[in-house]
């Protein structure tokens, strides 16, 4: 067991080479036992697909796109769920 092992971890993704980096990191989070969710601005697609992450942590990647839509990770809701 490691210190994350069970934690949350959300991973805000923005546009830079950088986003290469976070997958790595997402990967070793995910490793180390922590439930990683990653959310990627516009800007960071274009570096990097949701898709990267999905394989790497096992759990959905959150975009810009759904925010609002049903679904969306807890973090983008502008409304209190009810």
């Amino acid at each position: 067991m490691t210190v994350l092992n069970g934690k949350r971890v959300l991973l805000g993704v923005t546009g830079s080479i950088a986003a290469f980096k976070a997958a790595d990191l997402a990967s070793m989070l995910t490793q180390l036992g922590a439930q990683v969710d990653v959310i990627l601005t516009p800007a960071a697609e274009k570096f990097i697909t949701p898709l990267t992450f999905q394989s790497v942590t096992g759990r959905r990647a959150y975009t810009m796109r759904i925010v609002g839509r049903r679904g969306a990770h807890p973090a983008y809701r502008s409304q209190p769920q009810r």
